[in-house]
């Protein structure tokens, strides 16, 4: 079923981009979608993001690139498609790397289960956001290590280190590129210890130049980035979210700092649909595991090992899936229901556990998203259409150029509305993650000192998350009209 042809890969990808068309390309603006185009869009009239408008704790990548295409179209069906596009791009990345790592028949298989998880409606594959591009271009780091790995070559090298800093231009995750790809290069070092020492010494010599080749690749679009952030005085201000950005939202998301979350709905949700990916992932690992103890691990099986290894951190710290995990994860899947399921089930009752655990796995991903994909079609259209009547009531009582201020992270207010923030207001941003203290006070300051008369409050965004600049509102507010979930203030 799952043997390799170049028409059956190329079937795969259209049938993707089918599915993705018919059940996407028309979902209204997500938060992050349209925070993403609005910022670019100021960007493009000559504002600069981070400074003048968002907080947002991403890297500036998605802003170059929505930037550049808002130049010729600002249609979301186009937008989304571009998006689509990225991802049977990554696809074929990821069918190369599992192709080379193993054979092409895992790579298939692998690269079908990848785009499985891009559809699903709760991983966001989808939408057009920095996580697209992100495992894109670090999936395209990968791929050259991975050739390397067979036949070394500096242009491999330097090749992978130039996608892995373009990786980190979209997403700091990114980071963990460069951390893995030497800490293999050190443990091939360490795994040829008993080899001549002049063997040792020319091996540990190639793999400096190796590691330093690497380090210049990525430092080329990193130093690009900052130079260009530097000549439009922005580089303090993006410097800053993208560091306070990351350290806020592991104050606010982290079950080390919030272990009482560990059993919530969302975690719950995750896993639910997940589970043929993170068990079988799971079971894989336990097997490699085994086999590095035993030393009778072959140096793709290991890589493959780090490599989801080092994607765990946000598991770690957030319990929950990240974009860069699914790579991985899809090929450690494919290796369990090619090669793994066989050896766990000998005997007859063995296999009949593991088709039970299959059915299982598969039967509580299958109804979860089906009952999420109705979910999202239903709820995100119906509230999508109380933002445009937000929008709509907000032009029509105020004048081109007033500012708002929305309570919340409803950038598509703005972008609705055609009405800028307030000027100098310090977030645009994920409003529970990235508000406090100083920033409600700073939002006070420029909310009385340039008299912004409306204040729209998204209802489900909690008072609690910023409590001294939701007080000042009630006391300097009335609500004049309230839309779905929406209370629109008026300055007394």
């Amino acid at each position: 079923m799952f043997e390799y042809s170049r028409r059956n890969l190329v079937l795969i990808l259209f049938a993707y981009l089918v599915v993705s068309s018919i059940l996407y390309i028309n979902l209204p603006m997500a938060e992050d979608e349209s925070n993403i185009i609005y910022v670019s869009q100021k960007w493009n009239e000559g504002h600069i993001p981070y400074k003048d408008y968002s907080g947002d704790s991403k890297t500036p990548g998605m802003y170059y690139y929505t930037a550049f295409l808002l130049k010729f179209t600002d249609s979301m069906p186009i937008l989304r498609s571009s998006i689509f596009l990225v991802n049977i791009l990554a696809t074929v990345f990821l069918f190369m790397i599992a192709s080379n790592l193993f054979d092409k028949k895992k790579g298939l298989l692998s690269a079908m289960l990848f785009l499985l998880l891009l559809l699903m409606p709760g991983m966001n594959g989808y939408f057009f956001i920095v996580d697209r591009l992100f495992v894109m271009f670090s999936l395209a780091a990968v791929y050259f290590f991975v050739k390397q790995i067979k036949n070394r070559s500096i242009g491999y090298i330097l090749v992978s280190g130039l996608m892995a800093g373009i990786a980190l231009v979209f997403k700091q995750l990114a980071v963990t590129l460069p951390a893995l790809f030497i800490i293999f290069f050190l443990c091939v070092v360490v795994n040829d210890a008993k080899r001549p020492n002049a063997f040792r010494q020319r091996k540990l010599a190639k793999t400096t130049v190796d590691s330093f080749i690497l380090l210049i690749g990525i430092a080329i679009p990193v130093l690009i980035v900052v130079f260009h952030f530097a000549a439009l005085g922005g580089l303090n201000s993006m410097a800053y979210w993208v560091v306070k950005g990351v350290t806020n939202q592991f104050d606010a998301e982290s079950i080390i700092v919030h272990p009482e979350t560990i059993t919530s709905l969302n975690h719950i949700y995750q896993f639910s649909v997940m589970a043929p990916f993170w068990i079988s992932s799971l079971i894989v690992s336990l097997a490699l595991a085994v086999k590095i103890l035993r030393k009778k691990v072959s140096r793709n099986e290991f890589f493959l090992f780090l490599w989801l290894l080092s994607t765990m951190h946000v598991m770690v710290l957030l319990l929950a899936f990240q974009a860069g995990q699914f790579a991985p994860l899809a090929i450690m899947t494919g290796l369990f229901f090619i090669d793994y399921r066989k050896k766990l089930g000998r005997t007859k009752a063995q296999k009949t556990l593991v088709y039970a655990l299959i059915v299982f796995m598969i039967g509580l991903s299958a109804s979860v998203n089906i009952y999420s994909e109705y979910n999202l079609q239903t709820t995100r259209r119906a509230f999508y259409q109380q933002e445009i009547d937000v929008a709509n009531y907000i032009q029509s009582h105020t004048a081109q150029g007033e500012n708002i201020y929305v309570f919340g992270y409803r950038p598509s207010i703005f972008l609705l509305s055609d009405r800028d923030p307030p000027a100098n207001a310090p977030v645009l941003g994920n409003f529970n993650i990235q508000v406090k203290n100083t920033y409600e006070n700073a939002t006070i300051t420029v909310l009385e000192n340039q008299k912004t008369n409306y204040v729209i409050h998204e209802t489900l965004t909690k008072p609690e998350d910023a409590p001294v600049l939701f007080s000042y509102i009630q006391k300097n507010y009335d609500i004049e009209a309230t839309i779905g979930r929406f209370d629109v203030y008026r300055r007394k």
